[in-house]
């Protein structure tokens, strides 16, 4: 039998790459499915996708974000900061409609606390007043 502290070592080591800005983007999904194969819960990486996602757009790599970002959207349906990411980025790129569309997701996800934050972060100045956006930022 495999010991269980060596396969949690392994599934935190995984992990950790995945969210190092360093880490290729193949070799992150390589390391995000051996993570799982290691036990790792949909939620573990799909956190460990988003706080790539972070890292890299902190590092100017907002097209590498997205991919980060949506793979941890898709991979746990009721994970909100995905969601939240990808709102930002387009809110960031003027991008009105997705904006609106990605934070009606986070809503649906229960992330009422993300969305707490869009009345009063000017990123999402441009959706602030829209009435879809008005409506689950209450």
């Amino acid at each position: 039998a495999a010991d269980p502290v060596a396969a949690a070592a392994a599934k935190i080591k995984l992990i950790t790459e995945v969210k190092a800005k360093k880490t290729s983007d193949a070799r992150a999904k390589k390391a995000l499915e051996e993570a799982e194969a290691a036990g790792a819960t949909a939620r573990e990486l799909a956190e460990a996708s988003n706080d790539r996602g972070i890292a890299l757009l902190g590092g100017g790599e907002a097209e590498r974000a997205t991919a980060a970002f949506e793979w941890a959207r898709d991979k746990d349906p009721t994970y909100p900061d995905p969601s939240f990411n990808l709102a930002k980025q387009t809110a960031m790129a003027g991008e009105i409609s997705e904006t609106v569309k990605h934070l009606q997701e986070v809503h649906k996800r229960g992330g009422k606390k993300l969305l707490k934050q869009v009345g009063f972060d000017p990123v999402f100045e441009i959706v602030k007043d829209d009435p879809e956006v008005a409506k689950i930022i209450k």
